[in-house]
């Protein structure tokens, strides 16, 4: 019996610092997606408070699967529209017991499909690198890398950001945000690059508070 209670005692406690040993992993969480069509544009689109880790790898379709750590979002679901251009994906939360919920999602996506993102999700991380997107929206907090090898026209930021841009990719940021010291206060807006002509632009939101910071080579 005082077993019992102390299991009652530390338990609530337990869930409420989000403790390590809180093991999510009681069924299969992860989905998989191999095949994409190639000559199709895939938009994705995710809206949760909680934290999303985005990343590319090479090959087709996606991946998605929790963050195993207690938190207060259910298990990720995803819906594909057979139809439209672009084609859509939509993950979602499905209902989750409590004791099974997480504190965010893992999505990985393919890197020879084409996607675009419309992304709200907060204390987030996204890797944008060694892949083609279509202009783009993300909305929340977090950290986002551009890397060297991103290709995408136009990325709107709104939320609070420190972002990462690779030294071999010029942009330009049109919006107010904190720039290194060597960026250039241009007409158009701060360009971290002047001999080559800007390949990215990104636009920040008005209310926004985005820091970019230098990245060097080797270290994407």
């Amino acid at each position: 019996y005082s077993y019992l209670v102390v299991v009652l005692i530390i338990l609530p406690i337990a869930f409420f610092l989000k403790l390590d040993f809180l093991t999510t992993y009681t069924i299969d969480s992860q989905i998989e997606v191999n095949e994409l069509k190639l000559d199709s544009e895939y938009l994705v689109n995710i809206d949760t408070d909680v934290s999303v880790f985005l990343s590319f790898y090479n090959n087709t379709g996606y991946s998605v699967d929790i963050i195993n750590r207690p938190g207060k979002i259910g298990y990720p679901q995803v819906i594909e529209t057979l139809v439209g251009n672009p084609r859509a994906i939509l993950i979602q939360e499905i209902e989750t017991s409590r004791l099974l919920q997480v504190s965010g999602w893992n999505i990985n996506l393919g890197n020879q499909n084409n996607w675009k993102l419309e992304v709200l999700s907060f204390e987030s991380k996204f890797d944008l690198n060694n892949v083609n997107l279509s202009n783009s929206k993300i909305t929340g907090t977090g950290e986002i890398i551009f890397g060297e090898s991103l290709v995408v026209d136009e990325v709107t930021l709104s939320g609070s950001y420190k972002v990462y841009v690779s030294e071999n990719l010029p942009v330009v940021i049109i919006g107010n945000a904190l720039v290194p010291s060597d960026w250039i206060n241009a007409t158009i807006g701060f360009l971290n690059q002047t001999d080559e002509v800007y390949k990215t632009k990104i636009i920040v939101e008005d209310g926004s508070q985005v820091e970019f910071i230098n990245l060097k080579k080797g270290n994407e």
